[in-house]
């Protein structure tokens, strides 16, 4: 559990570096770090508990995505600054290397597994964001009909 907490802290400092860099609002820069240490503890977690891999990244990114929706509203601005620095620690970077260098050493096949993967890996967290983006979606307009009734 030590090292899920280690791998947290580092996440959000890595989610606060690109929320710098996008040049989030220094009021908005706490919650939109502490998404990538939400996607980063779910991911984490569904891992150690022998989850398939991508499941974890599926849920990480989907609870990263519920926070920020929830944060977005409370804090009155758009929800993508959240998300963007919340899925950071999540992106399959190290997937992405893997495949151009098996590639550039001439290992399709292994270059072709890796990319697959590292793909599926992007997919799901589109997907689980998506999913959560829909929800939201239908909720307000709902709300919309509602209130022209």
């Amino acid at each position: 559990m030590g090292r899920i907490l280690l791998e947290v802290i580092f996440s959000v400092i890595a989610s606060l570096g690109f929320g710098i860099h996008f040049n989030i609002k220094r009021n908005h820069l706490f919650i939109a770090s502490l998404s990538g240490g939400v996607s980063w503890l779910i991911y984490s977690i569904l891992l150690s508990l022998n989850f398939n891999n991508t499941f974890a990244i599926f849920m990480g990114s989907a609870i990263m995505s519920l926070y920020s929706e929830i944060m977005a509203r409370k804090a009155k601005t758009p929800a993508t600054a959240f998300i963007v620095c919340g899925m950071i620690p999540l992106v399959p970077g190290g997937g992405m290397y893997y495949t151009v260098y098996e590639y550039v050493n001439h290992n399709y096949d292994k270059a072709l597994s890796t990319g697959i993967n590292t793909l599926s890996s992007a997919v799901t967290i589109a997907i689980g964001i998506v999913f959560i983006y829909s929800i939201f979606r239908m909720i307000n307009m709902k709300k919309r009909m509602q209130h022209e009734k």
